[in-house]
């Protein structure tokens, strides 16, 4: 099973959106398939209301783009890839579960994280550096041709892609190492510290505003997190305080460091830099003004694509509305809702060190839920398939200790 999850991992890091037949498409569907004959009604159960909760996204996202099809808006290949699209979400919860209630060890799953972890601060610093010419065959690979020349002719400041094909996809990914990292460091296991700097000078190179904030919020609320465990008032409950204060100072330090010597557009995180938002905010006024000329696709959506004069608008919230109207969006807010709620209520049920990476991913999602505020995260497959999948396995693994914990107490009970 280790060496399906690798694959489906590995996929996502490095296969092109582009091909035609996509592995992390596949093998979640595999895994999930693989689980339920070996785990049946159990494995369904342990992620039911969210399966409910996909189910019926697709369900009415059929019935939105029937809808539209009457309406007269027609159809397009996107309107068959969203239905696509939630299976294989689903697919990719039950593959985690299926993951974490096959797996003895997670040993080797976590040197992979590790191994990746070094592979996107390496990919970065040779992408932005141009090192070896990497930037030649890395950005036709990945990306429209021509839509990212600065990085091959090594001109002008340049905005990383990595092997996601977009600077704020693939600052999404530095993210999560980031948090993941730093959340490691507040925990006291300061070693982590040596992945920490590199990862948040890698997500200035991206050049993602979007990124670094989502990134940074998360963080927040992490070190929040954990500060509130701390019920007296001692010097020991002080500790995740300072060193809370110690991370972020950090941070502020490198960040003006870096900018100062070594990157080519400081004005990029500038806070007068609110040209794109201020486009972005015409882009969703005119959505909405086109939405209230047509009052139907406020329950039904205008569907994907078929807005051509308007552009995405870098908002999902607003996309989602403007895509599958109100019930569509409400759906995806009350799924975004139950996957907090589980994780946080998992997390309190186990001791510190067991829950870790609970909390990890529940601050993946908190990192989800600002970035979709200036992009669109939840569309982009391998994003939210990532997420999904450490969902899964974090709930899984998280049910393996309940029971354990329950089965080493029934037998104490006993004897």
């Amino acid at each position: 099973m280790w060496i399906l999850a690798a694959g489906f991992i590995l996929s996502v890091f490095f296969v092109p959106a582009s091909i035609a037949v996509r592995p992390d498409y596949i093998l979640p569907v595999l895994m999930c398939i693989i689980g339920y004959v070996k785990f049946g009604d159990r494995l369904v159960k342990l992620a039911i209301k969210e399966a409910r909760l996909i189910l019926w996204l697709a369900f009415f996202a059929i019935i939105s783009i029937a809808g539209q099809y009457f309406a007269g808006s027609g159809l397009s290949s996107r309107d068959f890839m969203v239905v696509v699209r939630y299976v294989v979400y689903l697919a990719t919860i039950y593959a985690g579960l299926t993951v974490a209630l096959s797996m003895r060890s997670s040993g080797l799953l976590r040197l992979l994280s590790l191994l990746l972890v070094f592979a996107l601060i390496a990919i970065s610093f040779a992408q932005y550096f141009n090192i070896g010419g990497i930037n030649s065959f890395l950005v036709p690979f990945y990306s429209e041709e021509g839509r990212y020349a600065t990085l091959e002719a090594g001109m002008s400041w340049r905005r990383i892609i990595g092997t996601m094909g977009n600077p704020n996809y693939w600052g999404f990914l530095l993210g999560l190492g980031f948090i993941y990292a730093g959340y490691m460091c507040l925990q006291k296991h300061y070693m982590h510290i040596a992945l920490v700097i590199p990862l948040f000078i890698a997500l200035i190179m991206t050049g993602s505003r979007t990124s670094l904030v989502a990134a940074m919020v998360a963080m927040f609320v992490g070190f929040f997190l954990m500060a509130n465990t701390g019920k007296k008032a001692s010097l020991k409950s002080m500790m995740p305080i300072l060193a809370g204060v110690a991370f972020f100072g950090l941070i502020y330090f490198v960040f003006s460091l870096f900018l100062a010597n070594f990157y080519e557009s400081e004005n990029r995180f500038a806070s007068t830099n609110l040209g794109t938002l201020e486009l972005r905010i015409q882009w969703w006024f005119e959505i909405f003004r086109k939405m209230f000329d047509q009052p139907h696709t406020f329950i039904i959506g205008q569907g994907p694509a078929k807005l051509e004069s308007v552009r995405f608008g870098d908002n999902m919230y607003i996309r989602y509305l403007r895509d599958f109207g109100i019930i569509g969006l409400s759906l995806y807010m009350m799924l975004l809702f139950n996957i907090f709620k589980k994780l946080y209520r998992l997390s309190s049920l186990l001791k510190k060190k067991s829950s870790i990476f609970l909390v990890v991913v529940f601050l993946g999602f908190v990192q989800l839920a600002v970035f979709d505020l200036a992009a669109d995260g939840w569309f982009n497959v391998r994003i939210a398939e990532l997420l999904l999948f450490a969902y899964g396995l974090a709930v899984g693994s998280a049910y393996k200790n309940i029971w354990r914990k329950s089965k080493d107490e029934s037998i104490h009970n006993n004897t």
